[in-house]
């Protein structure tokens, strides 16, 4: 009796040669030199639309603090110690949840971080340390809104450099603070950071988030903020 074999569907399929496999490795690796900074790309560039969304919704609860307290700013959250009425509540023994702006803005502490501030909870100098991203422009502590004479091209809240890394800027000379270290910018002297140029770290890259008095906020370059026309009220 004649007993015919069932079809083997893989009896005649060729096997992948060394050479094929590696030619298929090779274009994978291709593929993937090209895809994963694109990727990189893609993730900084929503951590910074983020950072730009926070330094937003916390300028508008600039705005309405000022409209509720008679044209006048809070206090710029000064080292040593705070203040009843200081933007952010971030000294020792202090409720972050009462800084003043909160209460406009929903309680929303995460607000106070930029996504893209790598080194924000590692900062301890100096003590204590300041662990948070933004900063307020001290000319504008308890100044009063109406004696802003160009509000929308002075910087209210600024984004100063988190660290002396390469992504930061690395060390700038001429400058002795080199990272953010409270609530308080002043102006030319404390250099804004460059963590959303995207790689390129010269001071003419718009790599920092800053927002204005007038409420609107936008990427600003390093020379930018050492301009102080662009911090001073009375210019």
């Amino acid at each position: 009796m004649h007993h015919s074999r069932g079809h083997d569907p893989f009896r005649h399929c060729r096997a992948f040669t060394l050479i094929e496999l590696l030619v298929v490795i090779a274009i994978i690796a291709i593929l993937a030199s090209l895809l994963i900074p694109a990727l990189a790309k893609a993730k900084e560039r929503a951590m910074a639309t983020k950072c730009l969304s926070n330094l937003r919704q916390l300028g508008l609860g600039f705005r309405l603090y000022v409209e509720d307290h008679g044209d006048t700013f809070p206090q710029s959250a000064k080292r040593p110690t705070g203040a009843t009425n200081d933007w952010i509540y971030w000294h020792p023994g202090r409720n972050i949840d009462q800084s003043v702006v909160l209460s406009y803005i929903s309680g929303v502490k995460g607000l106070f971080v930029c996504p893209s501030d790598r080194d924000y909870a590692s900062r301890n100098t100096p003590t204590p340390s300041f662990n948070y991203s933004y900063s307020m422009n001290q000319r504008l502590d308890s100044y009063n809104d109406t004696h802003i004479v160009r509000p929308a091209d002075t910087i209210l809240l600024a984004e100063e450099k988190g660290s002396s890394q390469p992504y930061e800027g690395g060390n700038i000379a001429g400058f002795s603070n080199q990272h953010i270290d409270d609530g308080n910018w002043d102006g030319p002297n404390n250099p804004l950071t460059v963590r959303h140029g995207m790689g390129d770290t010269s001071n003419t890259v718009n790599g920092a988030t800053a927002n204005f008095a007038d409420g609107h906020a936008e990427r600003v370059s390093r020379l930018f903020g050492q301009n102080v026309t662009n911090s001073d009220p009375t210019f």
